[in-house]
């Protein structure tokens, strides 16, 4: 249940809110929409009308699997538990020591691993 209502917190809810674009605050929520009014979406037109993908531009791999319907948080490109950063742009530790497992499918993805 969430604070305002009592209706139960759905994964589709929780996600709508998960930070793609840390630099600017855009959200997965904000990027699907600019996505769905695009009629060829790419990572430069979504990074034109949002800005995300423009500062440090850790992001654009994520915008790009949202594009592509996939999470963006899956594999190092999710979100480091530490920092908050991307984990392909994450320092807090060493790529080669750190074992993430890729995504077979979107069902993989689903769960969230920062809120």
């Amino acid at each position: 249940m969430n604070a305002i209502s009592d209706q139960p917190v759905t994964p589709s809810a929780v996600r709508s809110t998960v930070v793609v674009c840390h630099c600017l605050g855009i959200t997965e929520a904000e990027i699907n929409e600019t996505i769905d009014g695009l009629l060829r979406p790419s990572v430069e037109a979504v990074s034109e009308i949002t800005g995300a993908g423009s500062a440090c531009t850790g992001c654009r791999f994520r915008i790009e699997r949202l594009i592509r319907g996939e999470s963006p948080l899956c594999g190092r490109f999710s979100l480091c538990a530490d920092c908050g950063s991307c984990r392909a742009i994450c320092i807090c530790q060493p790529e080669e020591t750190e074992t993430i497992s890729p995504c077979i499918s979107p069902a993989d993805c689903s769960e969230i691993t920062r809120s």
